[in-house]
């Protein structure tokens, strides 16, 4: 069977009893790259990898099923890269398993240095998980309900919050709220050793988690929200850049409603983790195709930036020098 027959068989399993955040993050295109690939060792691997986890999993959500898209998408960034043509190859693990090592180690300009890849997942442990089958085996129940009293459109609903996080005040419109958590999630997945032996670029890979904002907005300190005319801090660049103590701005829900909401109490990523040479963010828009969005520092004129700005769909740095360009694209739409 090929990669994808096994998701797709996967999928059938769970479609109609409730839903599955993760196995949905899969897609056909990308299954069928991984199957054409099996040539290499690597490729190779990680499709075992992933069919033997899958394959033994119940409808019920695992921390297996995140491990598996882990596997998924390094196999993924893997072939991007060599499929745009950069030379790229694993960094085997240390026989100290204490040690860590970053995921790739990529040659470009005369020059070697890394990538480090994190693949985000919901917040609260397995609980979001859980809440969001709940929700959708409920809304399934309720849905043959109505169509059993004779309804000829039964319509339910229910809500998959994957940034909740309990006793912090959980609200999914509050920049403030979403950049915290990010910074402290990704912090939390940093280990400084994965980035000790050269140069290294920590890739982001957001597929499970959605954007506040369009992706141009978020390559802004600050963007303009046309819903009411209001100015909003953005998520990604202050997840990267901001200092504690600035200004966080809301895009407001109403005319007349107060858009402060309060001031940054952490800094951002590249702030505090000057190991870090540059991150990015693999994003996607409804799910769909990824899109590579890089944050350098300034001036940004080594050879890791150059990759960055030549590798990377969208950039910008902390001095929002490319800003122009992405406001100019929010204005045409």
């Amino acid at each position: 069977m090929s990669l994808w027959e096994n998701i797709l068989e996967k999928r059938q399993e769970i479609q109609g009893l409730t839903c599955n955040p993760v196995i949905d993050c899969f897609d056909k295109e990308e299954c069928d790259q991984i199957d054409s690939n099996t040539h290499d060792a690597f490729v190779a691997m990680k499709k075992k990898n992933i069919v033997e986890t899958i394959k033994v999993l119940k409808t019920d959500f695992s921390d297996e099923y995140c491990r598996a898209f882990q596997q998924y998408n390094e196999a993924t960034y893997y072939l991007m890269f060599k499929n745009k043509g950069y030379t790229i190859c694993p960094v085997p693990e240390q026989g100290d398993r204490n040690l860590k090592t970053p995921d790739y180690k990529i040659s470009y300009g005369g020059n070697d240095f890394y990538l480090e890849l994190k693949t985000l997942s919901f917040f609260n442990g397995s609980q979001n998980y859980y809440e969001a089958q709940d929700g959708a085996m409920a809304s399934a129940i309720s849905i043959d309900e109505q169509l059993a009293q004779g309804k000829r459109v039964a319509i339910s609903s229910h809500e998959i919050a994957p940034y909740k996080k309990p006793g912090e005040g959980y609200c999914g419109s509050s920049v403030k709220y979403l950049v915290k958590i990010l910074i402290e999630k990704i912090t939390q997945n940093i280990k400084s050793d994965q980035f000790a032996i050269g140069d290294t670029i920590l890739f982001i890979d957001m597929k499970q988690l959605l954007l506040m904002g369009s992706i141009e907005q978020n390559l802004l300190p600050f963007y303009f929200d046309d819903q009411y005319g209001s100015i909003a801090s953005s998520m990604l660049w202050n997840v990267c850049f901001a200092h504690a103590g600035s200004i966080v701005l809301n895009p407001i829900e109403f005319e007349g409603k107060e858009s402060v909401g309060g001031y940054f109490d952490k800094n951002g990523i590249l702030v505090d983790n000057p190991f870090i040479k540059a991150i990015v963010f693999g994003c996607y828009e409804k799910r769909m195709e990824r899109h590579l969005v890089g944050f350098v520092r300034h001036p940004g004129e080594d050879t890791v930036a150059n990759f960055v700005n030549e590798s990377c769909a969208y950039t910008n740095d902390d001095m929002n020098s490319m800003g122009y360009k992405y406001l100019k694209d929010i204005r045409k739409h």
